[in-house]
């Protein structure tokens, strides 16, 4: 992912919509107003902010979707595959498993 992503990526995990805000923190960090006018150093200083402020980049695949985490995961994840396997659950992958938790249980990942 390409850090430019990974900053719009983390306003809007902080809810920092609006472009006046985040044009506020580009100029605090990096005395620039604008992503596309900063160097490579300046846009990691960006990132490091962000960090900061409390964001949390999400583990993705390469596929481009989330990885499960937590710690009954990997068990939820073969027993899931198993069922695929027994021909008692259609779809094997994992956004079929957490639509299925989250019928069951009412929760959401």
């Amino acid at each position: 992912m390409s850090i430019q992503r990974a900053i719009f990526g983390g306003f809007r995990q902080l809810g920092i919509t609006e472009e006046n805000a985040q044009r506020d923190i580009y100029a605090r960090v990096t005395g620039q107003s604008r992503l596309s006018l900063m160097n490579a150093q300046q846009q990691d200083a960006v990132m490091k902010e962000l960090r900061r402020l409390g964001y949390k980049p999400v583990a993705v695949r390469r596929n481009g979707r989330r990885r499960l985490d937590g710690r009954y995961a990997p068990k939820m994840q073969s027993l899931w595959i198993a069922a695929y396997n027994l021909g008692i659950v259609e779809d094997r992958e994992d956004r079929a498993l957490e639509a299925f938790v989250k019928r069951q249980t009412g929760l959401d990942s």
